[in-house]
């Protein structure tokens, strides 16, 4: 799943969100975006390849008819959110269309997001050999985040791997009770 914020990452990025595991799947993996306004292009990679597997998009107010007119002519599933994202009842929509596992790829926001509302149950970094730097660098989790580190999500039964240069970082929330 991603997210699209104002700054229209899926525009940006352009990303086709596929399986690229190799491994044997029963029914296709279903693409799914979040848009706070429908904006991804009906010339994208996701909507070119609809074809090829679901693209669910859920984006937030009225879509524009005639740009809804085109994604859903291409094979993409528009579902208009109100006009405010509530990420507990896309995931409960998924739930309906028996989706049991959601792979959140959508920048620090949405990471933010749900990761605030708890809805987190296992989290996948991926540390490259390089510096960024600046306050104004990408961050990998937006949101409120701690104040004090000690307040800081903390991940338990953490696990890491190398593949090639770059380390693979998983590990499983501890939510604090009450959330």
């Amino acid at each position: 799943m991603s997210y699209d914020t104002g700054r229209m990452q899926s525009r940006a990025d352009d990303p086709l969100l596929t399986d690229r595991s190799g491994k044997k799947r029963l029914r296709p993996l279903v693409r799914v975006v979040i848009e706070q306004y429908l904006r991804i292009s009906p010339e994208s990679k996701l909507v070119q390849t609809a074809d090829a597997g679901p693209v669910l998009i859920f984006a937030c107010g009225d879509p524009n008819p005639r740009e809804l007119s085109k994604l859903q002519s291409r094979g993409v599933e528009v579902i208009a959110q109100g006009s405010a994202l509530d990420l507990a009842s896309v995931l409960e929509e998924l739930g309906k269309r028996s989706i049991q596992s959601v792979l959140v790829e959508g920048g620090p926001f949405l990471a933010g997001l749900v990761l605030e509302a708890g809805l987190v149950n296992k989290v996948t970094f991926f540390v490259a050999p390089m510096i960024v730097g600046s306050q104004d660098a990408p961050s990998a989790v937006g949101g409120n985040g701690a104040e004090k580190i000690a307040d800081a999500l903390r991940l338990t039964d953490v696990e890491v791997k190398q593949h090639g240069p770059d380390i693979e970082i998983t590990g499983y929330p501890a939510y604090k009770s009450g959330q």
